[in-house]
């Protein structure tokens, strides 16, 4: 279940949002694009498998970094900026979903789509992380059964001469800049794996695991994007907003926040007071920002906090 937990986040809403955007930067070489991400999204993954088998628990990378210099000032920063990207995340797939795809089948307003997806997203994550699984699970099955389709129906043109397979080793007019451009865009939707070491105290046997789901989510989400890019949403946002949950929840836990964001459901034993913070704070974010303004944030957040961390790892 872990699995396709974080093939579907990853998955999400990025292949469908920002595919397109990719290839306008770089036309037929937006496999390489992909290419270079999916080597950043492997190095980051190991870098991931190690910290989380080590030192599992909710609050994910505020943990790792109180574990290796205990300064309380760069465990909240890190915290937050981890907690802003998923908020941005949840947000952008919330705003395209409202904006780009509910409108081709009927006119309503975005904003108003946008918060009540949020809102629903938020009661379905509050009873506990089973029920939020189950739903997230069947959306990934579907996910996959869209990308599917999408490249066995690139495959048919192509056999009935439809396309031309020769421009994809076609590099005219590639540019480092519009490379480096496409792959920056491009990153937004390999984003998700992180999500999942907020979840590392909710699994058993997470030391042996994690290493095992991280890998192979990425692996398998690495071969359906090449696959659609060289042929041719809305559980993102429920995994990064659960995933975020947990962080402020482990944060709190740690001291790292006000011992208030740890308060859980008297029933459903889930951070109610995080998840209800979150869901505020990803509904500004959906009425204010554009996808690609959103997507940006998203990914300048993550990267701020991979980069010493992913340096650390490697000494």
């Amino acid at each position: 279940m872990l699995l396709l937990l974080v093939v579907g986040d990853i998955l999400g809403a990025g292949i469908y949002i920002l595919v397109g955007d990719v290839a306008g930067e770089v036309g037929p070489s937006a496999w390489m694009a992909f290419m270079l991400t999916f080597s950043i999204a492997a190095l980051s993954a190991a870098s991931y498998s190690a910290l989380v088998t080590r030192f599992p628990g909710p609050a994910g990378s505020a943990l790792y970094v109180e574990k290796a210099f205990s300064r309380q000032t760069l465990t909240f920063v890190v915290g937050m900026a981890v907690m802003l990207s998923s908020l941005s995340t949840a947000a952008t797939t919330t705003r395209a979903f409202a904006g780009q795809y509910l409108e081709e089948f009927v006119s309503l307003p975005v904003v108003a789509v946008a918060l009540g997806v949020v809102v629903a997203l938020t009661l379905l994550k509050i009873p506990g992380i089973e029920a939020s699984a189950r739903v997230n699970v069947g959306m990934t099955l579907i996910e996959v059964g869209g990308l599917i389709v999408v490249i066995v129906i690139g495959l048919a043109a192509l056999l009935d001469g439809a396309g031309e397979p020769s421009k994809v080793a076609s590099f005219e007019g590639l540019g480092m800049n519009g490379l480096l451009t496409a792959t920056s865009l491009a990153f937004f939707a390999f984003l998700g794996f992180e999500d999942a070491v907020h979840l590392s105290a909710e699994v058993k046997d997470g030391r042996r695991v994690f290493p095992r789901v991280l890998f192979g989510a990425v692996a398998i989400a690495s071969a359906l994007y090449l696959a659609v890019v060289l042929v041719a949403v809305s559980n993102t946002s429920l995994f990064a907003l659960v995933a975020s949950s947990r962080l402020l929840y482990g944060m709190a836990e740690d001291g790292a926040l006000p011992r208030g964001f740890a308060r859980v459901h008297a029933r459903y034993r889930t951070p109610v007071v995080a998840c209800i913070t979150l869901a505020v704070g990803a509904a500004l974010l959906a009425t204010t920002g554009a996808v690609d303004e959103l997507a940006g944030a998203a990914v300048t957040l993550l990267l701020a906090v991979r980069t010493p961390a992913d340096h650390r790892g490697g000494q």
